[in-house]
């Protein structure tokens, strides 16, 4: 992962849980996560993260290969199936991101 150390782990969960995401979606939803012990992402970055294009301009990853697509792919697809994307960082301790997708009834 060019946004980890070596060696260090990333963690994985999810669970079914009652929706308090979306008021609108499905009553019960799958919330996964995905968790690391990277970099994190700066408060400025933040607003940009899941823009077209965008790539951190932290000098450790910049020269990492990528388009800057990903988050943004990723982000339409879930939301195109009614589910929510989120993260919550802190610089230098990682990120973790969130995931829900609706339970069909």
């Amino acid at each position: 992962n060019k946004y980890s150390p070596i060696d260090t782990d990333i963690f994985f969960s999810a669970d079914v849980s009652q929706n308090s995401w979306n008021e609108n979606g499905t009553p019960n939803v799958v919330h996964i996560r995905v968790k690391d012990s990277g970099i994190g992402i700066t408060p400025e970055e933040e607003k940009k993260i899941f823009t077209k294009f965008f790539r951190t301009e932290n000098a450790r990853v910049s020269d990492a290969p990528g388009t800057g697509l990903g988050l943004n792919i990723t982000k339409n697809l879930v939301e195109m199936q009614g589910g929510c994307i989120w993260f919550e960082s802190d610089i230098g301790k990682g990120t973790t991101f969130h995931v829900t997708l609706p339970v069909a009834d």
